[in-house]
Formats: C-alpha cells, sequence, structure tokens
C-alpha cells in the first residue's frame, strides 16, 4: 500500500483523537511514529495492522475503520492533495466510475509506478443503476473500496445504495462485485 493512504489513516484518526491517538494507534502496530512517505510503497500487512490498531483504539470493527476511512480519503484527503487528479467525471456514481479510466490514466501520469486496481463498469437498468467489478493485489482491503463508493457518492451528491455482491480470490487476486443503485427518496 502507498505511503498516501497510510497517512490519510493518519490524518483521520488524528482529526477523531488528536495526535495522542495516533500515537497510541502507532504503539500497537508495532511502529514508530516518524510518518510515511507518500509514494514509498509500504506492505498491505503494514496497513491492516494499522487498521486493526486504529480498530482498538477507536473501538469499533475493522470493518468499520475500513469504510469510515475510505469515505474519509475521498472526502478529506484527496482533496488536500490529490484532488486534481480524482476531479469527479460525471454527474452520478455510475458516470464516474465509468470514467475511472481516465481517472487513473491522469494517476498514472503523476505515478507511473502506481498500481491501480483493474475496474469494469458494467451499466444496468434503471438509469443510475451498474455492476462494479475491481481486481486487484491487494487482498483485505474490501470495505476501503465500499468507503470510497460511498464518499465519491457523497461528493458527486448521488444517493446510492451499494451492495457487496462476492468477494473471491484467484490467480493471487482479489476479485470484487459490487452493486450500486441510485436510491429513491
Amino acid at each position: 500500500m502507498y505511503g498516501f493512504v497510510n497517512r490519510g489513516l493518519e490524518q483521520m484518526v488524528t482529526a477523531r483523537g488528536g495526535r495522542e491517538a495516533w500515537r497510541r494507534v502507532c504503539r500497537r502496530a508495532h511502529l514508530g511514529s516518524e510518518g510515511f512517505v507518500s509514494l514509498q510503497v509500504y506492505p498491505d500487512t503494514l496497513t491492516l495492522r494499522l487498521i486493526d490498531a486504529v480498530s482498538e483504539e477507536l473501538e469499533i470493527s475493522g470493518e468499520r475503520v475500513q469504510e469510515s476511512f475510505g469515505a474519509y480519503w475521498v472526502t478529506h484527503t484527496a482533496p488536500q492533495g490529490y484532488g486534481e487528479l480524482l476531479q469527479p467525471a460525471g454527474r452520478s456514481l455510475c458516470e464516474f466510475l465509468e470514467q475511472l479510466s481516465q481517472v487513473h490514466r491522469r494517476v498514472r501520469a503523476s505515478v507511473p509506478e502506481l498500481e491501480l486496481p483493474l475496474m469494469e463498469v458494467e451499466r444496468l437498468a434503471p438509469a443510475g443503476h451498474c455492476r462494479l467489478r475491481c481486481s486487484s493485489s491487494a487482498d483485505g482491503f474490501t470495505a476501503l473500496v465500499t468507503g470510497m463508493l460511498r464518499g465519491l457518492a457523497q461528493v458527486l451528491g448521488d444517493p446510492v445504495d451499494i451492495e457487496l455482491q462476492e468477494v473471491f480470490t484467484t490467480g493471487g487476486r482479489c476479485h470484487t462485485v459490487f452493486m450500486v443503485r441510485r436510491s429513491i427518496s
């Protein structure tokens, strides 16, 4: 996982509980408090240790930590340093996801060595519904992706329901399938 993800987790914890809360998280995760280099790759196991430590610190499940952090990263962390790379393309979450390849091109132009998940979007009826298939070498971050999808929908002002339909691992890759449905209020 890239350092900018771990730095975002640090920002979320610090915003909720202050610097001392982050220090406790680092101690629980058996890390120093020297911080993370944004473009440095860290083992996924380190990020999962951090998530477990945040779970203990905030007394919430690891899945809830990941989902909350995914939304936080999109709504707070990304706009502070990566906002131009994540400019919403489209008016709905499904339209944005369809345009994600353009976002990935912009990200790769800035960070050529970055390995991004493969994503495929299938439009469904009625309008505003789609199925998202993701494939990534990182395993154990499904709830993080769910949170990012919720954060993107919030940024876009698109009321949607997001349902995780399937998770499986094959060929060393984690595959997830999400159903996105426009909410009717």
